[in-house]
């Protein structure tokens, strides 16, 4: 299931032309490709008419024993990837790591990542349709592969990949926030609430977006369950999230690309 929030920001009198954060459930039977996106540098520079995309996961849920791929093996070069490629072993040169549900990964530009198969994650990006794809598993018949564009911007010897957040359960009572991300582009917060907790929630300037990723409750007396997504508007004033019977994971979304006056 995909979802995408809407295109226009309610409540701001000068909206972007298109909203800033594209958000996704990805529910993925099969390996999906290995793949890289570029920054916003990389595509003005090509004269690319979009954004670059950063992106982060939230692991839903996952079959026992499952990984993603995230980052390059330590040491790996441009040299030694596009070999790899060349000769179809790029799993020879990518970081496998184990998931589970709750866990939270960071993936910015220029990171070699995949989803893999009996993974179900909630994609929070730039609003962005770039994706270079490297490696294929060899599926058969053949997807166009972008191996120049994609060594273009592979972040090599790069910083260390973001070390992924392990969100806990939700509590049996009371409520907790946790920040997940705070980038250059979005931010990202995970509420946990536990049984019959109430949380009052601001209006902000640029909106912002709900997504249930555990649990069931209430938005303003109206259903949220994994898989639900809300946009609230910049012009509501607030709105209110609650539980009844079951505990409640909500991950919020707010966007820092302002509208210019």
């Amino acid at each position: 299931m995909v979802q995408n929030c809407p295109r226009v920001l309610l409540g701001c009198a000068n909206p972007p032309p298109a909203y800033p954060l594209l958000i996704k459930y990805i529910d993925a039977a099969l390996d999906l490709s290995v793949q890289v996106h570029p920054d916003d540098a990389y595509t003005q520079s090509r004269g690319l008419n979009d954004r670059g995309k950063t992106e982060c996961w939230y692991v839903v849920d996952c079959q026992p024993g499952t990984r993603i791929i995230h980052g390059l093996l330590p040491g790996v070069t441009r040299e030694d990837l596009h070999q790899a490629i060349n000769e179809k072993r790029v799993q020879d040169c990518v970081r496998f790591l184990p998931i589970q549900p709750g866990l939270f990964l960071f993936v910015p530009p220029g990171t070699v990542h995949a989803i893999l198969g009996g993974t179900l994650i909630c994609e929070i990006q730039q609003s962005s349709d770039l994706t270079f794809r490297m490696w294929d598993w060899n599926r058969k018949p053949e997807r166009k592969i972008h191996v120049e564009e994609s060594l273009e911007v592979i972040q090599f010897g790069g910083p260390p990949q973001a070390e992924p957040i392990q969100v806990p359960l939700p509590p049996d009572q009371g409520i907790l926030r946790i920040p997940l991300t705070s980038n250059e582009f979005f931010e990202v917060e995970a509420i946990l609430l536990g049984v019959g907790e109430s949380l009052e929630l601001p209006a902000r300037k640029m909106g912002a977006i709900l997504n249930g990723v555990s649990g069931t409750g209430f938005l303003d007396g109206q259903p949220l369950a994994v898989g639900s997504t809300f946009f609230i508007p910049a012009s509501t004033e607030k709105v209110c999230l609650s539980t009844h019977k079951v505990p409640m994971i909500v991950l919020m979304s707010g966007t820092k690309e302002i509208a210019e006056d």
